[in-house]
C-alpha cells in the first residue's frame, strides 16, 4: 500500500462536521445525496482525530521493509492491518455489522467464505464480496501461518491491480463508494453511523485515504478475475458426460463372505483336527489368547410367579395419608398373596403320610411309589404360577428359557431378584423378594455351577478351531462361487432369497440338551407296579405277594375296607366296570399312579433349530453409488506435498492425484476398478456380476447383484445438468485466474517487479519452526492422558 498524503485542514473538517452530519440527515432518503456526503465525510471527517496503525500512518514510517511490488513497500504495519481486518475480533466496540461481512466487503478479494469456498462462477455468485472468494492463487505450506498468508494475499492484490490498470481496467469512485458505503452503518432511519465507521478505521489501523487505496485495488483485482473467468466456457457435450457419470445412481446388492466369519461352518477331517493337535505351541497359544471362550459363569433354569403391587418408590411419593395407606394395603396383600403361594410350593416337597393299616391280620397293601419331592415342588410351583403370576411367563408354568447368568437374571427379574436367584440350587425356592414391579418367587429347575475347561479339555475343540481357521479363506471362497452360481441360475431372485437358501441348508442341527434347546424327549414311563418301586420301608420284592398273572388287583369298596371287598375276576382285554373303579383316597391311588406318575414329565416338544448360528450369512443393501465420486471443489489452500522440518501430517503422508482411483470406491465393496466398471454394464436381464470380486486389501469374497438403475427424470434432471455445469465452470475458471496469477507471479520475480527481503525470508523460516513447535505441543497435550 502507498501511503497518500493527505491534503485536508484540520479546522476545515471541525467546522464542516456539524453540517455535513445535518445534511446527511435530512437527505438520507436521497441515495445520491447519501453516496456523496458519505463519501467526503470519510475523505475529511473521519480522518480528523484517528490514530491509525496502518503503514501509512507517519509513526510507520522506517518499519522494516518485508517486500516490494512495482517499488511499492509492503511492511510489518500492512501485514497488522491485514490481521486486524482478517482476525475474529475485528468488530469493533458499537458496531452493529458482523466480522465475516466486513471482510467479504473490505478483504473479500481472496477470503474464502465462512462456510467454505464458492462451488460456482462468479457468474452466479450474487452476494457482494464473495463473488471472486474462490479464486486465490495457489498458496505454499508456510501459508497456514497467518501473517505468511497475510503477506502472501497483500503481494497478489497489489500485483494483479497493477496488471489490471495496465490492461486499462479502472475502477470508478462509484464502485468505491458502493463497497466501502455499506447499510451497516446506517441505523433503521437511514442516518449514518459516524462513530460507528470511524471505531472500525481506527481497530484496522487505517486512515479514510488508505482504505479507499486498498478497496480500489481489491476492485480492480475482481475485474481482472472476471475478464479470465468469462474466457472460460464449459460444452454441452462434456456436461451430458458429467451427467451420466455423476447422476445416473445404482442401486445393488451384495453378499460379503468373511473367512473369519464362517470359520464355525468349515468342514473339517478327524485326520485334519489330528494334524492340528501335532501342533502344540499354536494350540497353547490359542487357549492362553481365548481363555474367555472356555470360561463359562455360574447359571440357572427359573421358573417364577410375579405378584403386583405399588413399588417402593410409588409409596414413598404419596403424600395423601389415605392414598398411602391404601397403597400400603396393597402392597402387603400382594406380598402375603406371593408368601401363601410360596408355602404351598415348600409343603409340596413332603411326601404324605401313609395311611394306617385298616386290618392288622389283612395282607400288607402295595407299596406306593418312590415319592420325588423335586417333581411335587416343581409341579407345585408351576400350578401357582398359572393360578396368580402377573407376569407373561404364567402361560408356561412360570418357566423361563434357556439357562440365565447374573446378567440374564438381572435383565429379568432386576438386580434384587438376580442376587438371591444365582445362588439356587436344583429344587430350591428363594424367598419372597421385593422387585419393581411387586412380589417374586424364583424355583430353580435346575443349576450349573461356573466352570473352566482345562488346557487337555479344551484342546480337542481348539485343534478343530484351528484345522477350520486353515481352510477357511478357500472355503469363504468356495462358498461365494456356490451363491454366484445359484444367482445366475434365477436372476430374478435377490440375494436375500439365495442366502435364506443356503443358510437353511447349512443351519446346524439341533442338539438335544444344548445350550439353549429344549431337554431331549423322554419316553413316556411303563405303569408303576408294586415291585417295581417298593416304599422304604416295605418288604423285599422277594417276600411280597404277587398278584395273579391272570387277574388285576382287587379294589376295596367305598367304606375302604380291602378285607372285606368282593374279587370281581376281570379278564386282560376287558374294561374294569365303572361301579368297581377305585374311589379317591387319602392315601396313594395305585390305579392313578398307573396312569400317570408324579414323577415322570411330560415329553417335551422336539428341539427347534437356532435362528441364528455362527457363521450366518447376510445379504446387504448397498448405497447408491455413481461412477465418479461426487464432484468436490478444489481446497481452499492445496499446500505442495513435501516433508516437513518436524511435524508429520496428511500432507506427507496422503499423495494427491486428480487421477487417483478414489472413483473406484463401492461403499461396502472396497475399492476394485474392475468391480466399479462392471457394476455399470449389468442389466435387468443380466443382473448378476460375472464372478466373485475379492477387492485389494481384503479377505473377503463379494457376490453382487443390480437391483436398479436410475437417473434424474424431467424438472429433477435439468436442474442437475445446471448444478453439474456450473460446478465445472466456476472450476475451470477459478484454475484459469489461478494458473495466470502463477505465471505473472513467476515472470514479475523474475523481472524484480516483486522482491522478498531477507529479513521477511528469515521471519518466514522462525514462523513456520514455531508453527511446527505449536502444532507439536498440541498433538503431545491430545496424547497425554
Amino acid at each position: 500500500m502507498v501511503a497518500l498524503a493527505s491534503t485536508t485542514s484540520g479546522s476545515w473538517s471541525k467546522r464542516m462536521v456539524p453540517l455535513l452530519l445535518s445534511t446527511i440527515r435530512e437527505k438520507a432518503g436521497s441515495t445520491a445525496v447519501s453516496i456523496l456526503f458519505a463519501l467526503i465525510l470519510v475523505a475529511f471527517v473521519l480522518e480528523f482525530n484517528t490514530s491509525g496503525q496502518g503503514a501509512c500512518n507517519p509513526q510507520n514510517k522506517g518499519m522494516t521493509t518485508l517486500g516490494k511490488v512495482y517499488g511499492e513497500v509492503i511492511d510489518e504495519g500492512d501485514i497488522s492491518m491485514g490481521l486486524r481486518m482478517t482476525g475474529a475480533d475485528q468488530r469493533p466496540p458499537g458496531a452493529s455489522v458482523s466480522p465475516m461481512e466486513m471482510k467479504r466487503r473490505f478483504f473479500g478479494g481472496y477470503l474464502p467464505q465462512a462456510d467454505g469456498l464458492p462451488i460456482d462462477s462468479p457468474a452466479f455468485i450474487e452476494a457482494r464480496g464473495a463473488r471472486y472468494s474462490g479464486f486465490t492463487r495457489r498458496h505454499g505450506k508456510t501459508d497456514r501461518v497467518a501473517r505468511v498468508r497475510v503477506f502472501n494475499d497483500l503481494v497478489e492484490t497489489n500485483l494483479v491491480a497493477a496488471e489490471a490498470e495496465r490492461l486499462g481496467l479502472r475502477a470508478t469512485e462509484k464502485e468505491i463508494e458502493s463497497r466501502i458505503l455499506s447499510k451497516e452503518f446506517y441505523d433503521e432511519k437511514g442516518a449514518f453511523q459516524a462513530d460507528v465507521f470511524k471505531n472500525y478505521l481506527r481497530s484496522l489501523g487505517l486512515t479514510p485515504d488508505e482504505l479507499r487505496n486498498f478497496v480500489r485495488k481489491e476492485i480492480l483485482r475482481d475485474k481482472l478475475v472476471q475478464v479470465i473467468a468469462s474466457a472460460v466456457t464449459v460444452g454441452d457435450g462434456e456436461v451430458a458426460g458429467l451427467f451420466r457419470d455423476y447422476a445416473e445412481k445404482l442401486r445393488y446388492e451384495y453378499v460379503e463372505v468373511d473367512p473369519e466369519l464362517v470359520v464355525p461352518l468349515v468342514t473339517v477331517t478327524d485326520a485334519e483336527i489330528d494334524a492340528a493337535k501335532k501342533d502344540v505351541d499354536a494350540v497353547k497359544k490359542y487357549y492362553e489368547g481365548h481363555k474367555g471362550d472356555f470360561e463359562r459363569e455360574r447359571r440357572v433354569k427359573a421358573r417364577a410367579l410375579l405378584v403386583k403391587a405399588p413399588s417402593a418408590e410409588e409409596l414413598a411419593k404419596a403424600t395423601d395419608e389415605a392414598k398411602k395407606k391404601e397403597l400400603e394395603g396393597q402392597r402387603k396383600a400382594a406380598e402375603d398373596k406371593a408368601k401363601a403361594a410360596r408355602d404351598k410350593v415348600v409343603a409340596a416337597k413332603t411326601a404324605p403320610a401313609a395311611p394306617p393299616a385298616a386290618d392288622p391280620a389283612a395282607p400288607p397293601p402295595a407299596p406306593p411309589a418312590a415319592f420325588d419331592a423335586f417333581a411335587a415342588s416343581q409341579k407345585a410351583m408351576g400350578e401357582q404360577a398359572k393360578a396368580i403370576s402377573d407376569d407373561p411367563s404364567k402361560d408356561k408354568d412360570g418357566a423361563f428359557d434357556g439357562e440365565l447368568t447374573k446378567v440374564k437374571l438381572e435383565a429379568t427379574f432386576g438386580k434384587d431378584v438376580a442376587e438371591a436367584a444365582i445362588g439356587l440350587d436344583k429344587g430350591q425356592i428363594s424367598e419372597v423378594i421385593a422387585g419393581n414391579q411387586g412380589f417374586w418367587v424364583v424355583f430353580a429347575d435346575d443349576a450349573f455351577p461356573a466352570e473352566t475347561k482345562t488346557f487337555e479339555q479344551a484342546t480337542p475343540d481348539i485343534a478343530k478351531r484351528l484345522a477350520q481357521e486353515k481352510k477357511a479363506p478357500e472355503w469363504a471362497k468356495q462358498v461365494a462361487e456356490e451363491l454366484l452360481a445359484a444367482a445366475k441360475k434365477d436372476g430374478a431372485k435377490s440375494l436375500k432369497d439365495i442366502v435364506k437358501a443356503w443358510n437353511d441348508a447349512h443351519r446346524p442341527k439341533a442338539q438335544p440338551g444344548g445350550p439353549n434347546q429344549p431337554e431331549p424327549p423322554q419316553p413316556p414311563a411303563p405303569p408303576v407296579k408294586v415291585d417295581d418301586k417298593p416304599a422304604a420301608d416295605a418288604p423285599k420284592a422277594d417276600d411280597a405277594p404277587k398278584a395273579d398273572d391272570d387277574k388285576p388287583a382287587e379294589a376295596p369298596k367305598a367304606e375302604d375296607k380291602p378285607a372285606d371287598a368282593p374279587k370281581v375276576e376281570v379278564k386282560p382285554t376287558e374294561a374294569v366296570p365303572p361301579a368297581l373303579e377305585a374311589p379317591k383316597l387319602d392315601k396313594p391311588d395305585l390305579k392313578a399312579l398307573e396312569l400317570k406318575d408324579p414323577d415322570v414329565k411330560e415329553a417335551p416338544a422336539e428341539p427347534t433349530e437356532p435362528p441364528i448360528f455362527p457363521g450366518q450369512l447376510a445379504a446387504l443393501d448397498g448405497a447408491p453409488v455413481t461412477r465418479a465420486p461426487a464432484p468436490e471443489p478444489p481446497p481452499p489452500f492445496e499446500y505442495p506435498r513435501e516433508a516437513d522440518d518436524t511435524v508429520k501430517d496428511a500432507d506427507d503422508t496422503t499423495k494427491f492425484d486428480l487421477e487417483d482411483d478414489a472413483w473406484a470406491e463401492v461403499l461396502g465393496l472396497g475399492k476394485d476398478a474392475a468391480m466399479k466398471r462392471e457394476l455399470f454394464t449389468l442389466t435387468k436381464a443380466a443382473p448378476v456380476a460375472a464372478r466373485a470380486y475379492q477387492p485389494a486389501g481384503s479377505k473377503s469374497w463379494f457376490v453382487v447383484r443390480l437391483v436398479e438403475l436410475k437417473q434424474p427424470e424431467g424438472e429433477d434432471a435439468q436442474k442437475e445438468r445446471s448444478r453439474i455445469a456450473r460446478t465445472l465452470l466456476g472450476r475451470r475458471q477459478r484454475e484459469a485466474y489461478r494458473s495466470w496469477y502463477d505465471a505473472l507471479l513467476a515472470r514479475a520475480t523474475k523481472e524484480g517487479d516483486v522482491s522478498f527481503s531477507d529479513e521477511w525470508k528469515k521471519a518466514v523460516d522462525e514462523e513456520w519452526k514455531g508453527y511446527q513447535r505449536q502444532i507439536t505441543r498440541a498433538q503431545q497435550k491430545s496424547e497425554t492422558p
